[in-house]
């Protein structure tokens, strides 16, 4: 199975701008996905596109179209707009001025998961938000398998990982990104078959976010949910 991983963190100049946890969210996403528990994911399989312009962002995502499944990580600031039919659509600040919405960083892989970790306020209508590992790489190929087998088990289609709900903001400091995988590397210890899906992460995340912040997962219809974690010590 081929895959691969964008990694898009803000590149903000401006003081007031600024994120402190935007660097240390891509590189605990890198760390965590080559990892035995994030289904070892190979160096060359992970492209960080962090500071690059919306054209080489856009381009490098041509890449999804050749994989069957592509996972895409935005960490720094979002807004909430309207698109022209008027349903709710979350827009990314890849830098100070320039967005890019949802959509446009959709990679048009068979199996494709979109993980933003942004703020979600309508800047017309904007509500009270928040403001603000050791690396088992034990048995790599096993769980690269394990992650594969349950991968095609799933439903085709595009699963959305939100930080926030509609209308509110992310923290920086205790970011969405890092909580989701210190959570997963805990919790997949207890799964029975080896295996946490991204709906029970996200979950179990809500749990340990701020009341302000909910995660929202939309994983659509389906009956089999995308694997997110994996145990190195699992019989598959």
């Amino acid at each position: 199975m081929q895959r691969r991983a964008f990694l898009i963190g803000g590149n903000y100049q401006r003081p007031d701008n600024s994120l402190s946890g935007v660097g240390p969210d891509i590189a605990t996403w890198k760390q965590y996905l080559m990892s035995s528990c994030g289904g070892s994911w190979a160096e060359d399989e992970i492209l960080d596109l962090s500071g690059s312009s919306k054209g080489n962002i856009v381009s490098m995502l041509q890449v999804g179209r050749t994989v069957d499944y592509s996972l895409v990580c935005f960490s720094g600031h979002g807004y909430l707009t309207k698109d022209r039919f008027g349903f709710n659509m979350t827009m990314t600040l890849i830098d100070d001025v320039v967005a890019m919405s949802e959509r446009e960083l959709n990679p048009g892989s068979p199996w494709c998961m979109q993980i933003f970790d942004c703020c979600r306020r309508d800047p017309e209508n904007e509500k009270v938000g928040v403001c603000d590992e050791a690396i088992n790489m034990s048995h790599p190929h096993d769980t690269r398998i394990m992650f594969e087998n349950e991968l095609s088990k799933c439903e085709r289609g595009l699963v959305k990982v939100f930080a926030t709900e509609d209308g509110h903001a992310a923290a920086d400091i205790k970011s969405f990104s890092r909580t989701l995988i210190e959570i997963a590397r805990s919790a997949v210890e207890t799964c029975q078959d080896g295996i946490l899906r991204i709906d029970d992460a996200v979950r179990l995340a809500q749990t340990e976010m701020p009341p302000q912040q909910r995660p929202v997962y939309l994983g659509g219809r389906r009956l089999h949910h995308f694997p997110f974690a994996v145990k190195a010590q699992a019989v598959y």
